[in-house]
């Protein structure tokens, strides 16, 4: 996956230039016309960040046989751009999940939404759901609100991972295994028909 990427973080970081590096002069003169190029720059800089952490964020492991939806979550918010660790969840939010004291980081699927909460993700609107065809058509149509996409299966295992991106036809994975973590390309079909997987889409 770094291969992959390399090139768009060559062309995307030097792009990104922090808003200070523009002459104080230059600002001035665009205030003095009045026109809204400053708040622009820094927008499109915040934006090519995100597209660069995006691009770059590798899989991570699970602390333990219990937390692959705790690292999903730590992943999938550290890629959107706000990084926080495994360990940092469980330090900040363990008192509302009274089980991690024997099964640190074990989360249900609602627990997943909740925990999403309670660690600022601005979601307004999930969606739940365990057909193929369903699940491509939520996501087509609150596509512009996207925000992150977790799989869970059952077969063989009881199991999360995080969404990377999709097509039509297939779905990458991040998959948090405690000693391989890895991004896994599967077929959408072969994920419900096999693994017995449901998909929860997060929007804003």
């Amino acid at each position: 996956m770094a291969g992959q990427y390399a090139p768009i973080k060559a062309i995307l970081l030097p792009l990104a230039l922090p808003c200070s590096m523009i002459p104080t002069a230059r600002i001035l003169t665009l205030r003095k016309r009045r026109i809204a190029v400053f708040p622009q720059t820094c927008r499109y800089r915040l934006a090519l960040a995100y597209w660069t952490a995006m691009a770059n964020s590798k899989p991570i492991a699970a602390r333990n046989e219990w937390s692959c939806a705790l690292a999903c979550i730590s992943w999938s918010l550290t890629r959107s751009g706000t990084p926080i660790s495994q360990d940092d969840l469980i330090y900040r939010f363990g008192v509302y999940y009274p089980e991690w004291t024997h099964r640190p980081g074990l989360l249900s699927r609602g627990d997943v939404l909740s925990l999403l909460s309670r660690s600022g993700c601005p979601y307004r609107r999930f969606v739940h759901l365990h057909a193929k065809d369903e699940v491509l058509k939520a996501v087509t149509d609150y596509y512009a609100d996207y925000l992150l996409g977790f799989v869970f299966t059952r077969k063989p295992t009881n199991h999360c991972m995080a969404i990377v991106n999709w097509n039509a036809d297939s779905v990458n994975l991040m998959n948090p295994d405690p000693n391989n973590p890895t991004v896994l390309s599967m077929n959408w079909d072969n994920l419900f028909t096999c693994h017995d997987a449901d998909v929860l889409w997060v929007f804003k």
